[in-house]
């Protein structure tokens, strides 16, 4: 699942990933420690599909148990802020265990520099 936070003035705009840890490989590690490896990619599009500005982001990390089983209960969350001018956008989502190669995408329309509206949410698609 994930959803975008329309932003305040000159602000960025938060996208909220919520991966669902069936979908993530975890890794055993010292102190009984789990590990994973993903990428999160946010791409903003004009309603004509041209580019405007793309963020990555990287998680690997090791998790305690406590954290790890609080994951396994709620899903791993992720936050990527993007900056981007007054418009109106497409976002297309994507995370990716590096683990595993899945690939889970969504899309979502957003509006910069309107007045403020609830939170859009997208629940995406995983592809191989």
């Amino acid at each position: 699942m994930a959803r975008a936070l329309p932003p305040a003035r000159n602000a960025d705009v938060k996208v909220e990933f919520l991966v669902d840890p069936a979908t993530i490989l975890f890794q055993a590690g010292a102190e009984n420690e789990r590990s994973c490896n993903l990428n999160f990619e946010v791409q903003a599009f004009t309603p004509e599909g041209k580019l405007v500005k793309a963020e990555v982001q990287s998680a690997e990390a090791p998790l305690p148990p406590k954290t790890f089983e609080r994951v396994q209960k709620q899903g791993l969350p992720m936050q990527v802020p993007i900056k981007l001018p007054v418009g109106r956008y497409n976002l297309r989502l994507g995370v990716r265990d590096n683990l595993t190669g899945l690939f889970g995408t969504a899309e979502l329309p957003i509006e910069v520099g309107a007045n403020p509206q609830e939170p859009m949410e997208n629940n995406g698609t995983a592809n191989k």
